[in-house]
């Protein structure tokens, strides 16, 4: 999904994959006890990514993609015409099993994401 964020996200299940990684970048601290339960956040602007974490819409959807919709990640990428885009994966043992719904709860919820990730805090 085209994100024209100045942002570099990357937003993982927490789960002992994930932690470890964790130690090679330091994780964003939310004040949302479910969203730091369920994932692990990194990025380059700390202060900014926390801000836009906490914005009105924000966990929900973030909740849904990781607990509904089982995505395993959420970053973001250099797309193929080098625009910057946000990228859901979805790494499950039987992917053939993929619901079309959840196709478009996911879009929808990366497409929303990606709008709010593209409004810059006003006070970084």
């Amino acid at each position: 999904m085209a994100c024209h964020t100045p942002l570099t996200l990357d937003i993982r299940n927490r789960n002992l994959p994930s932690r470890a990684l964790a130690f090679v970048g330091a994780p964003v601290e939310v004040e949302d006890k479910a969203l730091h339960e369920a994932v692990v956040i990194q990025g380059d602007d700390e202060v900014a990514i926390r801000k836009w974490a906490q914005a009105p819409g924000v966990q929900p959807r973030i909740l849904s993609l990781f607990q509904l919709r089982k995505i395993t990640s959420l970053t973001t990428e250099t797309g193929s015409e080098g625009e910057p885009v946000l990228q859901a994966y979805y790494a499950r043992f039987r992917p053939r099993l993929f619901s079309t719904t959840d196709a478009v709860g996911i879009l929808d919820d990366v497409a929303e994401l990606a709008a709010t990730a593209e409004v810059v805090p006003a006070d970084r």
